[in-house]
């Protein structure tokens, strides 16, 4: 028998399959063509090779009986090999069966290469990927030397300037600066197309799946060992074409095709998409050169354009925090870098007329003003709304939305800033997005995104809280006079609000903290304290609310309860929340491997009685 033959090399890789697969085949029997799919399901990754091996071992064990009881003897080193040794002879004896197997295995592996067909494109895109990697590096600087060069020859009077040893050594040191602070954020992308994506692929499709937004079968493939493979396996996903699905279109317009079909593979970016990046990485050195090439601005700023630098200062500086954060969240894409040249553009932009406010003030008051712009340009957005309006009265529109962003939990100005590059600008845009494409776009953890939405949703059925500086003023005073009708609310419940309300706060902001005292804040959260079968039952029969009336004296109207549970409940926007929370990690009772335990490393005792898992 040679071992290096092609069918006792088959063998054994059958022998091995079908030997892990029928460790995990109780209670089917080791030989059940769910076991002979899990087996093949080892060789090969493609799921409709998988189905013709199942086959083909399927005649095979139906055409030799004698390997039923070697694979269920699969439990020592010499079975394996008896079981070897008889798929060997079996092979022969079936020429059809060991061809057929054949065919459909010699792909797992390349003996002259040492690798597969899948591994040398990846490796040809990987060296690709370092070329293109090398001439960025190069344009990178090419582009940082161009103003600085400029600047040398016009401002510093080129070659010909006689210059002592101190401007000298400044001047260097100058340039060095300007050319560490602008090849940073180009050496963070240049960093990151070396980082590896499989896990990126791996994430999104166990999401998908986990979110159920579409049947299993027209979901991409889930790994194997994740719990939604046999559920795609029996709705027929292997039967689907993989080119043609669209949430692996969405995918690879993203990220490329090579991430999602490699499997592993370093992925890169192809060179013409990298305008963004050297266009931002020669902004960069532009500004920073006339930044630093004067520095009497620090100590008086007087001119519009020390008003400009320090704008400029406060741009980068959101800037490269917002780069980082991208960076290590896998979202540093070449639109961050438009979106960088875009703030510095607007911040200049917006300090042109602000100048004009501001000029009376205080020198460091103006800077630290342009900074603070520099850094959030809506800021100056509304200093200058705020002034046009004494002017015009009622003609300029309101800026700021009904149901802000910021008002969600654990929704900083990071995220937030982000969310507005994807056109999500307040919580009707957030509830209405298309999950997929926020959920690929922005790289933020999706169960925190979920968690935005099942806010939002509460949110948005309630009356908008104070969102202007006006109405949150006008919330620490007294609002109308007293009704002359008693109040129904228990007087320790309402100085209880009033530790977190102001007496004329809006009735939506007075519901919310209602509803957050008792421990509700997501639209989840009420459907699950105020189950809809108990406080809206809909027959007849039914007594609404019988359970919640001694809610009734703390203010909680029932009536808006039951019609907010209604609209809730019937709410479809819901379902991916939903899907989210119980698709996920579940209560599971612990696994007695022995009849004693260890206690704290030094004994052992008799096992406990493990606690019922809640469903």
């Amino acid at each position: 028998m040679d071992a290096t033959a092609p069918t006792y090399v088959l063998a054994k890789d059958l022998s091995e399959a079908l030997a892990m697969a029928s460790r995990c085949a109780e209670p089917r029997s080791p030989t059940s063509q769910s076991c002979r799919l899990r087996a093949a399901g080892f060789l090969t990754e493609n799921d409709r090779v998988a189905r013709a091996i199942d086959t083909e071992l399927g005649e095979l064990f139906r055409s030799d009986p004698a390997l039923s009881p070697l694979v269920e003897a699969t439990g020592s080193r010499g079975s394996r090999k008896r079981l070897t040794e008889h798929l060997y002879r079996a092979l022969h004896e079936h020429p059809h069966a060991r061809e057929s197997l054949l065919s459909l295995t010699r792909g797992i592996a390349d003996p002259v290469a040492g690798r597969t067909p899948i591994g040398r494109a990846a490796s040809r895109s990987r060296s690709w990927g370092w070329f293109s990697r090398e001439v960025v590096l190069v344009w990178m600087n090419v582009l940082i030397v161009v103003p600085i060069v400029f600047a040398f020859l016009t401002v510093w009077g080129g070659f010909h300037r006689h210059s002592s040893a101190d401007d000298l050594s400044t001047g260097v040191l100058k340039i060095f600066v300007v050319w560490v602070l602008s090849f940073l954020p180009s050496w963070l992308y240049i960093r990151f197309l070396g980082q590896r994506a499989s896990a990126l692929w791996n994430e999104y499709v166990l999401n998908l799946h986990r979110l159920a937004v579409d049947e299993p079968k027209y979901l991409p493939r889930p790994p194997r060992s994740s719990e939604f493979y046999e559920e795609w396996i029996a709705d027929g996903g292997y039967l689907q074409e993989d080119d043609y699905n669209i949430y692996r279109q969405k995918f690879n317009a993203y990220y490329g095709r090579a991430v999602s079909s490699a499997g592993g593979s370093d992925f890169a970016v192809k060179t013409e998409t990298l305008f963004p990046v050297f266009l931002a990485t020669i902004g960069f050195a532009t500004c920073w050169t006339a930044t630093l090439w004067d520095l009497d601005f620090v100590e008086s700023p007087t001119t519009v354009w020390d008003i400009f630098k320090f704008g400029f200062l406060g741009a980068y500086a959101f800037t490269v925090q917002s780069l980082v954060r991208r960076f290590y969240q896998s979202d540093l894409r070449p639109s961050a870098y438009a979106s960088a040249l875009l703030r510095i553009i607007v911040v200049f932009t917006i300090l042109v007329p602000l100048h004009q406010l501001i000029d009376s003030l205080e020198p460091g008051v103006r800077s630290a003003v342009a900074f603070v712009v520099g850094s959030f340009p809506i800021v100056g957005v509304y200093a200058l709304h705020r002034t046009a309006a004494v002017a015009l009265r009622a003609a300029v529109p309101q800026l700021t939305p009904h149901y802000p962003l910021n008002q969600l939990d654990g929704l900083n100005v990071w995220y937030k800033s982000r969310l507005i590059e994807e056109g999500i600008e307040d919580m009707q845009s957030l509830v209405t997005a298309n999950l997929v494409d926020v959920m690929l776009h922005t790289r933020v953890p999706l169960g925190r995104l979920v968690d935005w939405i099942d806010q939002a949703q509460l949110y948005f059925h309630l009356d908008h809280s104070e969102v202007t500086r006006h109405e949150r003023r006008r919330s620490l005073r007294f609002g109308d006079k007293p009704s002359s009708h008693p109040s129904t609310e228990d007087p320790s419940w309402t100085a209880q609000l009033g530790g977190s309300l102001g007496p004329g706060a809006r009735a939506g902001t007075r519901t919310r903290v209602k509803l957050r005292q008792l421990g509700i804040r997501t639209a989840t959260d009420l459907l699950i304290a105020f189950p809809p079968s108990q406080v809206d039952p809909r027959t007849p029969a039914g007594s609404a609310g019988q359970y919640f009336q001694h809610l009734a004296p703390v203010g909680i109207d029932l009536d808006q309860i039951r019609i907010l549970v209604r609209v809730l409940d019937g709410n479809t926007e819901l379902v991916p929340v939903w899907n989210w929370q119980r698709r996920g990690a579940r209560i599971r009772a612990p696994q007695q491997t022995s009849n004693r335990r260890r206690v704290n490393g030094l004994g052992s005792s008799r096992p406990e009685t493990a606690p019922s898992a809640r469903p």
